[in-house]
């Protein structure tokens, strides 16, 4: 289980005022629990390598932004490509700024090539598919922030 996801149920209980909060996911389950005005305790199952963690309290955590990730989609089945062809560069890298639509890339299907263009602006923070790779209608092939 991701340590994020811990530290961010430890923020929840602090700005709402709860006292127990517990999360199976897999094979792993934590459980969360502050008696009134403590800081927050982890405690886990046999899986975790620590029965019991002192969680920082919401002081001690950095505060994250909160930043909307939105996805851009294959409008159709058929094969991915991040670029008009093998020579050229691709359209977008991770870490590059787009505008909407921005051709992204390409999803041939029976021969025809589709261009890809995004809905939103923002940030490419990645690139979700391998070049080449045959895609599903609705798949998510980029993440933008």
């Amino acid at each position: 289980m991701d340590l994020k996801i811990v530290h961010r149920l430890a923020q929840l209980m602090e700005r709402h005022g709860l006292t127990e909060v517990e999360l199976s996911e897999q094979e792993c389950r934590v459980r969360l629990v502050r008696p009134r005005g403590e800081a927050v305790s982890v405690a886990g199952d046999a899986s975790l390598t620590s029965p019991e963690v002192n969680a920082p309290t919401t002081n001690e955590l950095e505060p994250e932004p909160e930043v909307e990730s939105h996805f851009v989609t294959s409008p159709m089945p058929g094969t991915f490509y991040v670029a008009r062809s093998p020579e050229e560069a691709p359209f977008v890298e991770e870490g590059q700024s787009i505008k909407p639509g921005r051709v992204v890339g390409i999803v041939e299907a029976m021969k025809v090539m589709n261009e890809i263009k995004s809905e939103y602006g923002g940030t490419v923070v990645k690139v979700l598919v391998p070049n080449g790779s045959p895609v599903e209608f609705g798949q998510r092939l980029f993440e933008i922030q």
